[in-house]
């Protein structure tokens, strides 16, 4: 296993009403707003499904990243509810090889249940609330998305913790 990567919250109402008050308790910013972000190939239990979010992503003075989300929709409905709850959500990390880090956790006991692939981002999303609470994602590292999280991680060690706190991205 890499280090924890990430850690995920989801909110129930809108994402950037919600994002203050991330920014107030974790003394973190500015967050980077990424709206609507859709699969282009989504599974829910190895079959086909959609997934319909928005997430925001900054970095804590250590460097890790919080990411929160908006559950827009999502089908079947048990992907919804496993994905929509409320609160802190899941762990992630990023693995160089996600087939052999799926297989890895799959020995440990931890059951796959949903996928997502947009471009450079693939991940895989294990139910761990039985032993940890919450679920784990992991993703495949990929340079684009080893930028992106560069780019939020130095544009937190600048930030005046005022200036332009939420920050939309394509």
């Amino acid at each position: 296993m890499s280090d924890i990567h990430h850690i995920g919250y989801v909110v129930e109402g809108d994402l950037r009403d919600a994002l203050p008050g991330f920014i107030m308790a974790l003394d973190t910013g500015p967050f980077f707003l990424i709206e609507h972000l859709r699969f282009d190939e989504t599974t829910y239990r190895g079959a086909p499904a959609e997934y319909d979010h928005s997430s925001a992503f900054a970095a804590t003075a250590s460097g890790m990243l919080v990411e929160v989300s908006q559950v827009h929709s999502a089908s079947p409905p048990e992907l919804r509810d496993l994905l929509g709850r409320p609160g802190f959500g899941h762990v992630g990390w990023l693995a160089d090889d996600l087939e052999d880090e799926t297989a890895r956790l799959r020995a440990r006991g931890l059951e796959p249940f949903h996928t997502g692939r947009t471009g450079p981002a693939d991940a895989v999303w294990f139910d761990a609330r039985a032993t940890l609470g919450h679920h784990v994602e992991v993703l495949r590292s990929a340079p684009p998305l080893l930028g992106f999280y560069e780019s939020v991680r130095a544009a937190g060690a600048e930030w005046d913790g005022v200036t332009d706190p939420i920050r939309t991205r394509g």
